[in-house]
Parts: structure tokens; C-alpha cells; sequence
């Protein structure tokens, strides 16, 4: 594929031929068969970067990544796409049917982590649209269902859910879920009186003062999603593809260029300096992420800490940011 051709975009578009086709059908090359083009300055043969580095590479990324997509999957011969889609449909077993995302993982390719990876966003896809039900361990209607990003995160945020559109973000509805209580502080007064502080009300949520709550015994039956999962984090940030690739900065697991700090922009493909992340929010390194309203905020303020590189690790109306030195 030579040194330019490696991928680039939301679908990571890369070849001779993907860039080609860009180029006829969206650049230089459509305006210089007198077609209509909208990007009619960028020579994406010439230029293949363009993608990342233009000033309209926020839009170019997804434009890019759409028209990969139809010409790449939802027009390819060799496969039934819309056929196969309608059958999906109608057939209405969303997570257990996998015929249609089985297509879609041979047409895109991939490793085995990536198209295991692919499968899960698939599938939190559905459930986030509640296509896929809340699942529960236990038979009959599903109980003690509050949102998170894992399991563990359900827990420890403790909020009430009856449906996985009840939840924001990245959270899906989990069931079965303990709700954990820190232990209450304990002070002596000078009576030797104890007395203790936390909340002891109850509102009729199963809590668990003191103990930490672990994930389910029963690991082969999905929650809303599997909790603590590794990830195989391919993602960097960086001025580009190889400024990422030599320096091995914050990883960017989502893909999203928001997640980089201001100027530098999130890259794929890079297993030189790939690791292993959490999804419940634990790095194996010290994290350089952090929650604000903007990049300055969150390194101004260096508060609360995203590890997991997720925008639902922090509080409302914030984001979360890499590459932030506190």
C-alpha cells in the first residue's frame, strides 16, 4: 500500500483504489472531468492526507467515511446488503441473529479483536435504540436495573432505569445490579459516644454499605453490555499518522478527534504502540485524561479524571480530554 495509502477517516478508508474512487467521484478528479464535486481542490491521489490535516477535515473524516461505506458495502456485488439487512429486520431476533453484522465484518475485514470489537459496538448500537432488552442473569423480568458504563459503573452510580433509552450516553441499562454504599464515617465525641454519618434512609434501592460490588458469577450471560472488557486500543493521538505513530501519545479509543488535545487529531492502525484499556475506566498507565468543558477547562482545572477516555465518565456537560498534563 506504500508509505500514503494507510487509513483515514470514520471508516478508515485506505488503498490505491479507496483513494481513487474519492478522488473521481468527490475531488479533483470529477472536477477535471467537468462533474460535480465537493471537494473540487483537494486531489485526494496527491494528497491523501487531506483527509486528516485540511481545515475541513472535521467534515472531511465523515464525508469520506460515508462514501466508503456505500461504495464499499451497501453497493458491493459480491454481497446481498439491503436484502440481508430487510431480513435482519424483520426477523426481529437483534441479538442473536448475527447474519447481517457477519457480512458486514467479512466485507470491512479485520483481526480477530477488531471484528469481535465491531460486533460489540453493533450490538450497544441496538440496545442503546432498546432494540436489545435489558438482560439479566435471572429469569423473568428483569430487576435492580439502574445505568452505567459497565457494570461496575451501575453500581457505583446507583441510577434507576426501566429501559436502556432511560440512560445517557454511553450507558446502558444493567440488571440485577447491587447498588454500593461507602462506609459510613464513624466519630467518637468525647462521651466515647459512636455516631455515624451516611445516608441510612433507604428509598427502596438494594444497597450494599461497605462492600464492593463485583461483577456477575455467571460471566457467559451478557448484561447490557460485558463489563471490564480489554479493548485492544489501535488509536493514538497526534499531529499525524506518523507523529501518533512515533510518539505513541494518548490513546484515543473511541476514534474521536475530541478526545485529542487542541491540533492534534486521533489515528488508526497503529499496533506499534498499542495497549490494553479498560472499558470500566481502569489504564494501565497513569491517565492523561480529564473532564471539562473544554480542553483549557479540564487542563486548567485538572479535576475529575476520565480514564477510560469516554465522555460518560464525567459529569454533565463536560467532555473528556487527552493528552492533559497536571
Amino acid at each position: 500500500k506504500g508509505c500514503c495509502w494507510w487509513g483515514r477517516g470514520v471508516l478508515q478508508v485506505r488503498g490505491v483504489c479507496g483513494y481513487g474512487k474519492l478522488n473521481y467521484w468527490l475531488g479533483a478528479k470529477a472536477k477535471a472531468d467537468d462533474r460535480p464535486a465537493i471537494y473540487p481542490d483537494i486531489d485526494f491521489c496527491k494528497n491523501p492526507g487531506a483527509i486528516c490535516s485540511d481545515q475541513r477535515s472535521a467534515e472531511l473524516r465523515w464525508v469520506t467515511g460515508m462514501f466508503h461505506w456505500v461504495q464499499t458495502v451497501q453497493r458491493n456485488r459480491e454481497y446481498d446488503y439491503f436484502p440481508t439487512l430487510k431480513r435482519f429486520v424483520d426477523g426481529g431476533d437483534y441479538k442473536n441473529d448475527l447474519t447481517f453484522i457477519d457480512m458486514l465484518n467479512t466485507m470491512l475485514g479485520g483481526g480477530g479483536d477488531e471484528v469481535a470489537r465491531r460486533t460489540q459496538f453493533f450490538h450497544n448500537a441496538l440496545r442503546a435504540f432498546n432494540f436489545i432488552k435489558v438482560e439479566t442473569n435471572s429469569t423473568g423480568t428483569p430487576t435492580l436495573t439502574h445505568c452505567g458504563t459497565s457494570y461496575l459503573d451501575a453500581s457505583y452510580q446507583c441510577k434507576p432505569c426501566e429501559t436502556n433509552m432511560d440512560c445517557t450516553g454511553r450507558e446502558l441499562c444493567y440488571a440485577d445490579v447491587v447498588c454500593y454504599v461507602p462506609e459510613p464515617e464513624i466519630t467518637i465525641d468525647d462521651n466515647d459516644v459512636a455516631s455515624t454519618t451516611g445516608d441510612s434512609s433507604g428509598n427502596g434501592t438494594d444497597v450494599a454499605v461497605g462492600n464492593e460490588p463485583t461483577e456477575p458469577a455467571n460471566e457467559d450471560v451478557p448484561m447490557a453490555m460485558s463489563a471490564a472488557v480489554g479493548i485492544f486500543t489501535t488509536t493514538y493521538c497526534g499531529k499525524s499518522w506518523v507523529d501518533a505513530t512515533e510518539n505513541c501519545g494518548s490513546p484515543c479509543p473511541s476514534g474521536s478527534d475530541i478526545e485529542c488535545a487542541p491540533g492534534q487529531y486521533c489515528f488508526g492502525d497503529i499496533t506499534t504502540c498499542s495497549s490494553i484499556n479498560d472499558i470500566a475506566g481502569t489504564n494501565v498507565a497513569a491517565t492523561t485524561n480529564y473532564c471539562g468543558i473544554d480542553w483549557s477547562d479540564a487542563h486548567s482545572k485538572c479535576s475529575t479524571t476520565c480514564p477510560g477516555g469516554t465522555n460518560a465518565e464525567c459529569p454533565p456537560g463536560h467532555m473528556c480530554f487527552g493528552d492533559i498534563q497536571c
